[in-house]
């Protein structure tokens, strides 16, 4: 467990704002306070698997 202190002072919320929580992970990309989940992108692998099709037709 990773645990942070600061003796820094938040300031106080401002009402009608909306806040929102957000944690990086591992399984999920993002989880967000409000329960939804972001998938992590796939950028390299999906690039990855388009080079191993071009290569092996050529």
């Amino acid at each position: 467990m990773i645990v942070f202190q600061s003796t820094e002072t938040l300031p106080d919320p401002i009402p009608g704002k909306i806040s929102l929580g957000v944690d990086a992970g591992i399984e999920n990309f993002i989880a967000l306070s409000n329960g939804q989940l972001i998938k992590s992108p796939k950028f390299l692998r999906n690039q990855l698997k388009k080079l191993r099709r071009q290569r092996a037709t050529a």
